[in-house]
């Protein structure tokens, strides 16, 4: 009899595990879109969500931003997928699977074995006298089997739920493309750069061709806007060229934004930004001194950048206010900075 019992157990066993039920696998899916059109884009997603029958099941919503959650079966999972890319620009997506067909099966293994020794408990108590010495612990032991029952049973309901097999935490947001939003994230990240001046025009008693600077430079935001101090230098002049200037002391204050079609910076490696800087010169040579104000759009690229350093590039076009055809030129910078 107890062999038989085991045999019918190991069938069981073998018959649930051969099965794959697509339907008791669940999967969570997270989606973060920025879109330019906001308001747009969210008509278009709740129109999605009116035509499909989807039931909100938690929403959260702002003048710039929504957040949706809400469950999807494949075909509508499919129809959503395709309906986020034409929102607005994904930032985030994470989807995680998760297959429950193994704790099904066990569960169902489970409940077929405390069914098949319940009988048995039933069969014993039809066997006993209500009088015998062991029929409580007997009728205790049956009774704590159909509670251990019950709640198997209840635990399998939750997994035989297959209408909705996706579940998606959806987070829609205002592109931003202008700095309406006042809130300031602070770094303290001191550092060094280099940097090359190649003048477009030199010319004698104003300019060399060619100079070479070296600058502190200190990035206080994420944003990342930060502040220069430092000085070019040109060792090219000739002696007699006593008015040109060999020295320019230069102090500045920049600002480099991310693309939002290339991450938005959160890589580690080769982040594509552009950004400009503004400040003052004061411009020196043997006999001659003088001091300009200077705008200078860039383009760069973040090599490398963790938690603790970052190691960028960028190409400037120098732009001083005043005698910007003998002095306007390129620069080629490389900075370190780090955390401190």
């Amino acid at each position: 009899m107890r062999a038989f019992f085991i045999l019918s157990l190991l069938s069981i066993n073998t018959v649930l595990l051969a099965q794959t039920d697509s339907l008791y696998v669940s999967t969570q899916v997270k989606n973060t879109i920025y879109a330019i059109d906001f308001n747009a884009a969210k008509a278009k997603f709740f129109e999605f969500v009116a035509k499909n029958n989807i039931e909100i099941e938690n929403q959260n919503e702002s003048k710039t931003d929504v957040e949706v959650k809400f469950s999807l079966n494949q075909g509508q999972y499919k129809s959503y997928d395709s309906l986020i890319g034409s929102l607005g620009y994904s930032a985030y997506k994470n989807v995680n699977t998760v297959n429950n067909n193994t704790r099904v099966a066990e569960i169902k293994l489970e409940l077929a074995y405390l069914k098949q020794k319940k009988e048995s408990y039933s069969e014993l108590l039809q066997k006993l006298d209500e009088k015998a010495a062991n029929y409580l612990t007997l009728w205790n032991e049956q009774k704590t089997l159909e509670e251990n029952i019950f709640n198997k049973e209840k635990e399998l309901i939750a997994y035989n739920k297959k209408e909705n097999n996706y579940h998606v935490d959806l987070d829609l947001n205002e592109e931003r493309t202008s700095p309406e939003n006042t809130k300031v994230s602070f770094v303290n990240m001191p550092g060094l750069e280099y940097s090359v001046l190649n003048i477009e025009s030199p010319q004698s008693g104003i300019s060399a061709r060619n100079y070479q600077g070296y600058f502190l430079k200190y990035l206080f935001t994420k944003g990342k806007s930060y502040g220069t101090i430092g000085v070019y230098k040109s060792n090219q002049l000739a002696k007699s060229d006593s008015t040109a200037y060999s020295d320019m002391f230069v102090l500045g204050f920049g600002q480099d934004f991310y693309s939002r079609h290339l991450g938005r910076g959160s890589r580690k490696c080769f982040n594509l930004y552009s950004g400009y800087s503004i400040g003052g010169i004061a411009a020196t040579g043997k006999t001659s001194s003088s001091t300009l104000f200077y705008i200078s759009p860039s383009v760069g690229l973040e090599l490398f950048k963790n938690r603790y350093f970052l190691l960028d590039t960028k190409v400037n076009y120098f732009l001083p206010l005043s005698n910007n055809r003998y002095l306007r030129g390129i620069s080629y910078c490389a900075s370190f900075n780090f955390v401190f």
